[in-house]
């Protein structure tokens, strides 16, 4: 069984973003030159949702999306069976 990246909201595919960590802005074309405030700057990483557009910091595993999306719709069950 072979496992692959999917986001942690849909266990859908996503894609990645990269953008300046001083001001949220794309780099001056293949350069580490921010192309807002024109400093120097590092490569933030973030990923979008396919599914919902929804952001995120680091994608899943899928056996572990699959695994916690089990584990909260036993627990919703529970909470529904018991009332709280």
């Amino acid at each position: 069984m072979s496992s692959y990246l999917v986001s942690p909201c849909c266990g859908a595919n996503y894609e990645e973003d990269t953008y300046t960590n001083c001001c949220s802005a794309v780099f001056i074309e293949e350069t580490d030159i921010c192309s807002r405030c024109k400093e120097h700057a590092d490569i933030s990483v973030e990923y979008v949702c396919d599914e919902c557009n929804e952001w995120f910091p680091e994608p899943d595993v899928d056996y572990e999306w699959e695994d916690r999306t089990r584990e909260n719709a036993e627990e919703a069950k529970w909470e529904e069976k018991t009332g709280r």
